[in-house]
């Protein structure tokens, strides 16, 4: 059980503890879960446009449009 808590241990993810937030709830934020700040966020609608783009053309789309035109 000790070597199973020193892995858990080396697992975590540290966080840092907000005001304001109930102690239960502190495992649910991270700085990496925050949303960017407005004043630093750089995405266009281009980008957005791209993203879905790229994430719509992936090989199982491809396979299935095959399987479907055979």
């Amino acid at each position: 059980m000790d070597f199973a808590r020193k892995v858990v241990k080396a697992l975590e993810v540290p966080h840092t503890h907000e005001e304001g937030v109930p102690s239960g709830l502190q495992f649910v934020s991270s700085d990496d879960l925050l949303p960017v700040p407005i004043e630093e966020r750089t995405w266009t609608a281009f980008s957005y446009v791209a993203f879905w783009g790229s994430t719509a053309i992936n090989v199982s789309t491809l396979v299935a449009h095959f399987l479907l035109t055979v």
